[in-house]
């Protein structure tokens, strides 16, 4: 089979924010932000696939397609804080509240006589609404001039429902949601401003799915493989347990353990005689432990070095619709991070990273690897211009991700490739008064919303 997937994309994002601070006194303030948004992509792919007899040469059949997918996504949201601080504690009150909808539409176009011809039981429409509010108290009190302590709890409620119209007669057309979570927080820190700082935090989080992946679209990326979302994905909540020691404020030292319920997974399902479908589901849980230290040092005046390593173990274990996934690995990972200042006022950037094997979205293995990039840059006109020439995966050792899985009845051993090498040059020009101190940015009210659509 020679089968080739050449997709035709647009894509527009249009953001809108607007927030006021109002400092009602010298101990307490009063911020409102607002934010709204604009997202639409529209895509063309066609893809023609060819079946050739073993030698290559004679062909069997050909079975040409194509199709169009559009989403369009309206997000606004609003949220308003308050705080007040009294001797040694500062308590923060706030609300929020988000309103998303995406529409999604997907033709599906059989080629016939060089003709696209709609395939009316492969096209779909699905419409998704979501609406989260939430609530949340922090209070930090200082207990003396070297330790603080931190506590917050989080109450959000969600309401969601996503439709999916079809010419097909299709189960889970229509997907109602209704929950309320709760997310609890607390923090330790000690730091005597000198040679040892302290920190220690336990916390629960919710992370919600990517939009696109609650589409119920079954979208081809070859005559044998498919994607399909799913609109029964739920959210993902981690419960994380961090310690934290810095040495002279160097030499940091991170031990971390989370575990994560509804694990956003992505996993090959068989679909007819010939072909397979990747699927995102919830996995019951996966566990991940890390230990990870970090150290700046110059090694002359004119070179300075950040050095990191991280090790670690994770992992994936669920039942998800019959497919049993068990797997487990050991992690790790350096880098180093060189800074140099060369003749002529150039500086010069030098980066390597190598890390270990890993397991993508908790379904393949995928074989480590390594990069280097490098980058050099020169100011002219006081700091006004800034020339840059940069290089990233130099080697191309980065671009090549080779992996492979047994579950469910599938062997899967593949390679996908990237364009991850890359050189460029650029330049940056800074006008106005570079004195003018720079405003602060507040966290927009649709930073979490925004994050959630995949470009």
């Amino acid at each position: 089979l020679k089968s080739e997937t050449i997709l035709d994309k647009e894509s527009s994002n249009y953001n809108f924010n607007i927030n006021h601070k109002w400092d009602i006194s010298e101990t307490s303030e009063l911020s409102s932000d607002f934010s709204f948004g604009k997202f639409g992509s529209q895509g063309n792919t066609y893809q023609p696939n060819t079946f050739f007899e073993a030698d290559g040469t004679t062909v069997i059949s050909v079975s040409d397609n194509a199709f169009d997918s559009d989403t369009y996504i309206d997000l606004w949201s609003a949220k308003a804080d308050y705080e007040k601080e009294w001797e040694g504690v500062t308590l923060s009150l706030g609300g929020k509240y988000s309103s998303i909808k995406t529409d999604n539409q997907f033709d599906f176009f059989n080629i016939e006589g060089g003709e696209p011809i709609l395939d009316q039981s492969r096209s779909n429409d699905f419409t998704y609404e979501e609406k989260v509010s939430a609530g949340y108290a922090i209070a930090d009190i200082k207990l003396n001039s070297s330790m603080s302590i931190s506590g917050g709890f989080r109450v959000e409620n969600t309401a969601s429902r996503g439709k999916l119209e079809s010419a097909q007669e299709l189960e889970n057309n229509d997907v109602k949601r209704n929950y309320t979570n709760f997310f609890p927080s607390i923090s330790w820190s000690y730091n005597n401003e000198k040679n040892h700082a302290f920190s220690a935090s336990i916390g629960r989080r919710i992370t919600r799915p990517n939009y696109q992946n609650l589409n119920p679209f079954i979208t081809p990326l070859s005559e044998l493989t498919a994607w399909q979302g799913n609109p029964f994905l739920s959210p993902s909540y981690t419960m994380n347990y961090q310690v934290t020691y810095a040495f002279k404020k160097k030499l940091t030292i991170t031990n971390s353990y989370s575990e994560i319920s509804d694990f956003f997974s992505t996993i090959f399902e068989i679909s007819g005689d010939q072909s397979n479908i990747l699927v995102p589901r919830n996995m019951e849980k996966s566990r991940n432990y890390s230990l990870s230290i970090s150290y700046p040092f110059n090694i002359a005046d004119f070179w300075e070095v950040i050095a990191f390593a991280n090790a670690g173990y994770r992992s994936y274990a669920g039942d998800l619709e019959g497919t049993v996934i068990d797997l487990e690995i050991n992690t790790w990972s350096f880098s180093v991070q060189n800074g140099f200042t060369l003749p002529y006022g150039i500086k010069m950037d030098l980066s390597y990273r190598n890390y270990s094997d890993w397991i993508w979205r908790g379904s393949v293995r995928v074989k480590g690897n390594q990069r280097l990039d490098f980058g050099f840059r020169k100011s002219f006109l006081s700091g006004q211009l800034e020339v840059r020439i940069t290089g990233s995966d130099v080697f191309r050792t980065d671009s090549d991700y080779f992996y492979n899985g047994q579950y469910g009845g599938i062997a899967v051993d593949g390679v996908r490739s990237f364009d991850n090498q890359r050189f460029g040059a650029g330049a940056t020009w800074n006008f106005g008064n570079q004195k003018l101190k720079k405003m602060r940015r507040a966290k927009g009210a649709m930073d979490d919303e925004l994050r959630r659509i995949e470009q």
